[in-house]
C-alpha cells in the first residue's frame, strides 16, 4: 500500500516534486506495470518502494508495515524477506 506519498527534491535554488501525493494497493501475488511520461515520476515511486529513497510525506506499507518508519537497512531486509521486487525496463 502506497498512500499519500509525495517525493520533493530540494537544492539551494529549485525544487522538484517528483511525486505529488499518490495512493495505492497493490492486491499480494499480483504483477503491476507502471507507465507514463518521461519525468513524471515512474522511477522515483520505484525507488520509494524499492526502499531505495525516502518520501518527503506519505506511507509505503508492505503486509502492514510502514516501511518509511524503518532505518534503511532493516527496511530493505524486511521488502526482501516478504519476496518484493521492483524491476525498471525501458519501453
Amino acid at each position: 500500500e502506497v498512500e499519500n506519498v509525495s517525493k520533493l527534491y530540494e537544492t539551494e535554488n529549485n525544487s522538484v516534486l517528483a511525486v505529488n501525493d499518490v495512493s495505492f494497493q497493490i492486491p499480494h501475488g499480483s504483477f503491476v506495470g507502471i507507465m507514463g511520461a518521461s519525468g513524471s515520476g515512474k522511477t522515483t515511486l520505484l525507488n520509494l518502494i524499492a526502499t531505495i529513497d525516502k518520501p518527503t510525506n506519505g506511507a509505503v506499507r508492505i503486509s502492514g508495515q510502514n516501511i518509511v518508519d524503518m532505518p534503511d537497512e532493516a527496511a530493505a531486509e524486511y521488502i526482501r524477506e516478504k519476496g518484493l521486487f521492483v524491476f525498471l525496463f525501458p519501453v
